[in-house]
């Protein structure tokens, strides 16, 4: 009986804690971007996007508070979009020298290195560029091409190879890939899996977690997909997805973070009076920090949210826990 009410006692100290889970946010400026925003974020807290240094578009890496540009003596990545949590990088990128413009790149440990073509029959950068949008742990890339063909791609083991119509935004662990493919008047959101195809509608796909969970656009709302159901979140995009099933995204001119079938502007969880308005939401990492971009002050600044409980969850945690410990220390008398 008395390990029944000190079981019974955790249970209520569980319930307290998952059912107090509104949170606010700390909010970390990444600078002014100008017309660009950051893109990922992952697992370590490192932030990819796009910055503009001396008139010139560039990429950049965020971490522990430093920004550095990615860029060599010879090439950089101008317009990354990804980063796994072994922290590489994929993106779009160019050679100073005129060759390899607009072309799929991934950068690791400072070395850039050109993933190839689709068709290495036609001039790259100039009749077919490449895009690099999405990479898994694995360390499979994924993205589509524009100009001679309209085709997405999946590079692995050092080999692209060219999967079809559409253009390609995600793939998770599993090597399910997401994106968009020219339906008969306007772009289809698809799902690729193991070589089949599933048309999800009108719209783009931009994210899928190792659930299988998709997220997206659908004649102009965001979308979340889950086992053939479609959930409309009204107005906007869905960018991102985490394993726990957050997503967010844009509605309606605003930054928004969706859980457990509650929508939520992320204005609302950020201090008041803080100078901000948050604009839209890029990515979520599976701590549920989130990046985007917003208004600081009137210009275009890029932002990092991190989670930390409200103080009236850690009072109900903390109010728990004393009334377990009572209950042991009476049980032991």
């Amino acid at each position: 009986m008395k390990k029944f009410l000190v079981f019974l006692c955790a249970m209520v100290v569980l319930n307290i804690s998952s059912h107090a889970l509104a949170v606010q946010y700390m909010i970390t400026d990444l600078g002014d971007l100008g017309p660009y925003q950051p893109w990922a974020i992952n697992d370590s807290g490192q932030v990819i996007g796009q910055t503009v240094v001396d008139s010139e578009s560039v990429g950049f890496l965020w971490e522990n508070g430093t920004m550095s540009i990615l860029k060599t003596a010879d090439e950089t990545i101008y317009e990354p979009y990804d980063i796994n949590n072994s922290g590489t990088i994929v993106g779009q990128g160019r050679a100073y020298d005129g060759n390899n413009l607009g072309q799929a790149y991934l950068w690791e440990d400072g070395i850039m290195t050109h993933l190839g073509s689709v068709d290495p029959d036609l001039p790259i950068g100039v009749a077919l560029t490449h895009d690099a949008w999405g990479i898994n742990e694995h360390g499979q890339i994924v993205g589509g091409t524009t100009g001679a063909h309209h085709d997405f791609f999946l590079w692995e083991n050092d080999a692209m190879t060219d999967l079809g119509q559409g253009f390609a935004y995600g793939i998770n662990n599993l090597g399910s890939i997401v994106g968009g493919r020219r339906g008969s008047q306007r772009d289809h959101a698809f799902l690729w899996k193991n070589g089949v195809f599933t048309d999800l509608g009108l719209g783009d796909a931009r994210a899928i977690n190792d659930s299988g969970k998709i997220v997206g656009t659908d004649d102009n709302n965001a979308i979340i997909w889950n086992n053939g159901t479609e959930i409309n979140l009204g107005p906007g995009t869905a960018f991102g997805i985490n394993n726990l099933g957050q997503v967010v995204g844009v509605l309606n001119g605003n930054a928004f973070i969706w859980e457990n079938g509650t929508l939520t502007d992320l204005n609302t969880l950020i201090p008041i009076n803080s100078g901000w308005i948050l604009e839209r939401a890029t990515d979520i990492n599976e701590l549920g920090q989130i990046v985007g971009r917003g208004i600081m002050y009137g210009e275009n600044h890029g932002f990092l949210l991190t989670p930390i409980p409200e103080p009236t969850t850690i009072l109900l945690l903390g109010t728990g826990l004393i009334v377990l410990v009572g209950f042991r220390r009476k049980f032991k008398k």
